[in-house]
This record gives structure tokens, sequence and C-alpha cells, in this order.
């Protein structure tokens, strides 16, 4: 392979291109897969009629139009994200239902402009931790929160305890030198220290901060995909997964193979079930 020094691309870039149309092209198998977390947080944020709610990378509005459900119609949910594309699809959502108390918004939480001291909670289920500059993206979040409002997020604890991301990883790793993982770099597992998400919610004024393991199998891809199916989900649809241009068909086949031989150890009638490791965050304005 052609080794390259060229400057890679900010999260926030990412997801506003290619990382949101990738996500939107294989969106049943991520929504179908991350489910239970989402459901699992509303339930724990408990949200209450009448009250006003910011999602943050809502992506294509799955926990926006839940949470619409649970404030009513004397509540609003207003949808962030900074893809374009999904910001497009979770509108056709709403539209679609007729919903009138929610909004989709483009934009980059940490620096877009929403009204300040209005918003009961802002909540987010794996948005939150792409900001280049996070200290200074909280501290602006916080100033969408009136001084009674409230923090609920969700962020992935480290790779090794999420294994089929960890597995992804293995099997490159035996093909080609992988980047040295820099702990806390904008990404996935930018947040799986709990000190480090302490510390960054202290600095923007949160207080009264808790964090909380969520342990549960996941069916990756959604339900029902073979170990074949899944491998190919994993390779064509996360980050993690993404093969460099110049690799030949024959590694590609061998990648794709071995994956699928890992995987069938997490094999169920219902798809392919593997442990996930996040971590539920609350804090108060």
């Amino acid at each position: 392979m052609t080794e390259t020094t060229q400057e890679q691309p900010s999260q926030e870039t990412l997801w506003a291109g290619k990382s949101g149309d990738r996500w939107l092209a294989n969106i049943d198998g991520f929504e179908g897969m991350i489910k239970p977390i989402g459901d699992a947080l509303i339930k724990q944020t408990a949200f209450s009629q009448g009250e006003h709610i910011i999602d943050i990378g809502c992506g294509a509005g799955a926990t926006s139009l839940a949470i619409a459900q649970e404030v009513g119609v004397s509540g609003s949910v207003t949808g962030l994200d900074i893809s374009p594309v999904l910001v497009n699809e979770a509108t056709k959502r709403a539209e679609k239902l007729k919903l009138e108390n929610i909004k989709f918004m483009l934009g980059d939480a940490a620096v877009a402009t929403l009204p300040n001291g209005q918003a009961d909670c802002v909540f987010s289920r794996f948005g939150i931790m792409f900001f280049s500059n996070p200290y200074a993206a909280f501290t602006h979040i916080h100033g969408f929160l009136k001084p009674s409002g409230r923090l609920s997020i969700a962020c992935w604890s480290s790779l090794p305890e999420n294994p089929w991301m960890f597995e992804i990883v293995n099997v490159l790793a035996t093909h080609f030198p992988l980047p040295t993982p820099v702990p806390r770099a904008p990404g996935a597992f930018a947040f799986a220290e709990p000190s480090y998400v302490k510390e960054i919610l202290q600095t923007a004024g949160f207080q009264d901060i808790t964090i909380s393991p969520w342990q549960q199998n996941l069916l990756i891809g959604g339900s029902n995909p073979s170990p074949e199916s899944t491998a190919e989900f994993l390779l064509k649809a996360t980050s993690l997964g993404q093969l460099p241009e110049d690799l030949s068909d024959t590694v590609k086949t061998a990648i794709h193979s071995e994956l699928s031989n890992r995987l069938r150890a997490y094999e169920t009638k219902d798809g392919v079930q593997m442990p996930s490791s996040v971590w539920f965050v609350e804090a108060k304005a």
C-alpha cells in the first residue's frame, strides 16, 4: 500500500460529509442495532410533558421522534445534526408522522445559534464525542439550558469492551499497519474515560454529574443477518472498517472471511449478538 502523510479531515468535516452519507446508506442496520441504547437512555432521562428538548447529533431523527412523543404537544424537540443528508431524512420522517412539536436543524452543536437558557434538557445518543474542542463545545451547550435544566448523554466506553468494533481492529491489524490510537482524540471512543468526561462537564459549568455503565448484547447490523452479512455491514458501514483504497481484492476477501469466522462465535437465531458497553452521563446545569 502507498503510505500518505496527508492531514486527516476533522470529525466535524467527516460527519458533515461521507460519514453522514455512510450512516444514511446503512441506516436500518445502525438504527436496529443501537435502538435498545436510545430506548434505555430515554427511559432513564424521564421526560415530562411540556419540556423543551435539544437532541444533539440526532442523525435521522429516531431518538428525536421518540422524545417528541414523550414531551407531548405542549413540549418541543429540536434535533440538531451536522450532516445535511441526515437532517433531510429526519425532517421527512417527522413530516410523514405529521408531528408539529419537532423540528430539525443543520449545524454543529459546538457553535450552533440556538436560544440561550430555554431548554429543559440536552440529550444525545452518541452525538457528542466528535468535537475538536470538547471543553468549548460543552460550555456552549451549557448555555442552551435553563438554570434548572439537565444533560443526558450516551457515549461508548473503551474499544476492548465493545467486541463488535474490537474484532474489526484485530482482523485489520493482521493485514496492514493501523494508526496508533490517540487517547481522547475526537471519535467514537473519545469519552471512554469517565474522569475525562467529568472534567469536561465540570469545566463547562455542569454540576451533580453521574456516570453509570450500560452493558447489554446488541444485534450487530440489526436482527437476523448472518455472520457473513454482518461482516459486510461492519466493513462497509463503520468508520473502523473502512479499508485502504489500494488494498487488493484478495486481501479484502481474506479480511471479510476472517471477520465472518470471528463473528460466528456470536451467532444466534436472531442474528449476531455481541456485548456492548456504554456510559450514560447525567448532569445538572
